[in-house]
């Protein structure tokens, strides 16, 4: 996928995500320290809801960074806030 293909994606499911090489994407697991070391994506970075702030400057704005949460609900208007800053953000649906 090109940057291009990137840039119309605003939700992403665990199966679509499979599907692309994953050099070409970050996972960004917003939940807190705890909940991100009871399980998370393989090759996920835990940076939590109230860190991602003060990280803006530490994400790739050459990939696609796929936002995951629980459920996919607090994560959704993040990834779009993350778009809005000029980066290539989506979010996980469901979760």
């Amino acid at each position: 996928m090109t940057k291009s293909d990137f840039e119309k994606i605003e939700q992403i499911t665990v199966d679509e995500m499979k599907t692309l090489d994953s050099n070409d994407y970050t996972v960004i697991d917003i939940r807190d320290e705890i909940a991100f070391t009871y399980g998370t994506i393989n090759g996920a970075v835990n940076i939590p809801q109230a860190k991602l702030e003060e990280s803006l400057d530490t994400l790739p704005k050459d990939k696609l960074l796929i936002i995951c949460c629980k459920s996919g609900i607090i994560s959704d208007p993040i990834a779009e806030n993350l778009r809005q800053h000029g980066y290539l953000a989506a979010n996980l649906k469901d979760g």
